[in-house]
């Protein structure tokens, strides 16, 4: 992971481990599924990165390995009353 994290650096965004994973590493646990939030980066470089095309039609993610998901950050909007 960190040749990628070195790309996506590289082309001017930043990577963050999230999630579960984040949870389990601080409270010194194991958690062999790994999310990524991606912030700075637009979803074309990301592609071109990844050399993948992400799943999912609203909320892009891209499927690294079986292990790990990868998305662009995002903001909630709220549906309903």
């Amino acid at each position: 992971m960190k040749e990628i994290f070195d790309q996506i650096r590289n082309a001017g965004g930043d990577a963050y481990y999230v999630g579960g994973y984040t949870r389990d590493t601080l409270l010194g646990g194991v958690s062999k599924d790994k999310d990524i939030v991606i912030v700075d980066l637009s979803l074309e470089k990301l592609k071109n990165i990844l050399g993948k095309e992400p799943v999912g039609k609203s909320f892009p993610v891209f499927k690294y390995d079986e292990n790990t998901e990868i998305a662009l950050a995002r903001t909630e909007r709220k549906v309903g009353e």
